[in-house]
């Protein structure tokens, strides 16, 4: 009788489940829980079709590590999200793994050994679609490099956070780009001047390509980072490069990502800008390689030359008829110009030792913060 009152009066305890139905069922890695917004494949926060693409809480010894939306039929991601804390240094052994609730909803939350899995999976990637190829490799969305502790690298190599990416793209510049986003959080985003965090959207854009007539090979890749820096501005880079061999990366940012390829990754809220989100001094060297993106044209000189109406002629002023009073008068007046032009360079050059000055003890502001952070 015990037995059967504690059966009906105690509380239901919701298990926890990897592969869940909703984003939402999955917070903690969007800015302010907004995902991104990407055409045909997921508006206002709503996946069109929940049969072929599924939400992974990737969970790795009962603890989740980032988040994952996953095509079904081509059989590679579609992002990774995840929040950057700062990262440990090291690369673990390679032992990749598979989701088994894309194969069976009532099976282990945790992502699985290939090896330890007979099953055949229908669902997703496997080790072997990768091999007998000379050109692609298990491509990271979330890098290992960028986890913060072992067990977080470890959960990166699961197949499902990975997709077929061009061998010489992805340990050429890509990999440079990770190196530099990677300093560029753990300088720049330290939340309330405390504690790393940036929020993480990495994604690929789907090809008529296939690599063993079974998973897509991506045409583009793209990433995006966005956090409230040491000084309470928010801070936002993105970046995108072709998956081909020896593909460049070019620095952008999500506003243009959207322009230019309809992908709303982040809220306006990582779209404030101030001069100071592009003093990034310290990561200079790690990002120096970035192809930038196109300015917009120049203003055209021309416009700001004078001119005159058709059929007219310019009024010129008469000169002085006598050629001893016009040479004195010129060269003092040369004399005045270039004074005055000297005054003006000295005033520039001990303005710009100011800068200067400056951004040298916000740059040893910041290393002192840094050695004082706290990485949660």
């Amino acid at each position: 009788m015990l037995l059967f009152l504690l059966l009906v009066f105690l509380p239901a305890v919701p298990i926890e489940t990897e592969v869940v139905e909703t984003l939402t069922d999955c917070p903690g890695y969007f800015v302010e829980e907004t995902p991104p917004e990407i055409p045909d494949i997921l508006v206002g926060g709503n996946i069109l079709n929940r049969t072929r693409y599924k939400v992974i809480c990737q969970t790795l010894e009962d603890t989740r590590r980032f988040l994952t939306l996953y095509d079904t039929k081509n059989k590679i991601p579609v992002f990774s999200a995840y929040r950057f804390i700062g990262a440990q240094p090291g690369r673990p052994k390679e032992d990749w793994k598979i989701e088994p609730q894309l194969e069976d909803t009532n099976d282990d939350i945790n992502m699985r050994l290939l090896e330890d899995y007979t099953t055949i999976l229908d669902n997703q990637a496997v080790d072997s679609d990768y091999r007998n190829n000379q050109s692609y490799d298990r491509g990271h969305l979330y890098p290992s490099s960028h986890a913060p502790n072992e067990s977080a690298k470890l959960s990166t190599f699961t197949l499902t956070n990975a997709v077929p990416q061009s061998r010489t793209f992805n340990s050429g510049n890509w990999s440079q780009m990770e190196r530099c986003t990677k300093c560029l959080m753990e300088h720049y985003c330290i939340r309330n001047r405390t504690v790393i965090e940036a929020f993480v959207v990495t994604g690929a854009e789907q090809s008529d390509e296939k690599l063993n007539d079974k998973m897509n090979i991506p045409s583009r890749m793209w990433s995006a980072f966005c956090c409230n820096r040491t000084d309470g501005v928010w801070m936002s880079k993105a970046y995108w490069g072709h998956n081909v061999p020896n593909g460049n990366v070019t620095e952008s940012s999500h506003e243009e990502m959207t322009t230019n390829f309809g992908i709303q990754i982040f809220p306006p809220l990582c779209s404030v800008r101030q001069k100071s989100q592009d003093k990034t001094t310290l990561c200079k060297k790690k990002c120096k390689f970035l192809t930038p993106s196109v300015p917009p044209a120049d203003k055209d000189e021309t416009s700001e030359k004078t001119t005159f109406p058709p059929n007219t002629t310019p009024t010129t002023t008469t000169p002085p008829t006598t050629t001893k009073m016009t040479q004195p008068t010129t060269s003092i007046t040369s004399r005045s110009v270039i004074k005055k032009k000297q005054e003006d360079c000295e005033e520039t050059e001990d303005r710009n030792k100011k800068e200067i000055e400056e951004e040298e003890n916000n740059m040893e502001g910041e290393e002192s913060i840094m050695k004082r952070v706290f990485i949660i």
